[in-house]
């Protein structure tokens, strides 16, 4: 991904998908500051947190649609390394969301990634996924 000018003329995180690997109309992945947009490839946009340290961390957030005009919704999911942790499926409408409040167990470089998943077209599918991890506790050795 490089950072600068988007499809949409904004400035953001974004990344093109070769032409023969689309479904439909090529559009750039997105990583907002707030959430993203994915494309025609379903190369999902991922943000990344990697563990500093031996703990258990709490994530916590919404996930929702940031244009409720058109489309079909997309999938969102919350993984640890490669193991989901939790997802769910973003009607076309659903401007409220869902909530989520996981306590993880971490290990000095664990990732929790978190990803916005296109559907069947990639249409109005702008989402609000931006997570809050604090440290709950510090294992010691």
């Amino acid at each position: 991904m490089t950072y600068g000018i988007n499809w949409w003329g904004g400035t953001s995180w974004h990344g093109n998908c070769p032409l023969s690997e689309c479904s439909t109309a090529c559009i750039d992945s997105v990583l907002y500051q707030f959430g993203g947009h994915p494309n025609g490839c379903d190369h999902a946009p991922a943000l990344a947190w990697v563990s500093p340290w031996d703990g258990v961390v709490r994530v916590t957030g919404n996930a929702h649609k940031l244009d409720p005009n058109g489309g079909d919704g997309v999938d969102v999911d919350i993984l640890k390394n490669d193991r989901l942790l939790w997802s769910r499926t973003i009607a076309f409408d659903d401007a409220v969301g869902h909530d989520f409040d996981l306590t993880v167990p971490a290990k000095t470089g664990d990732h929790l990634y978190f990803r916005i998943h296109q559907r069947l077209t990639t249409d109005y599918d702008s989402t609000y996924f931006n997570p809050t991890i604090t440290l709950e506790r510090v294992r010691r050795h």
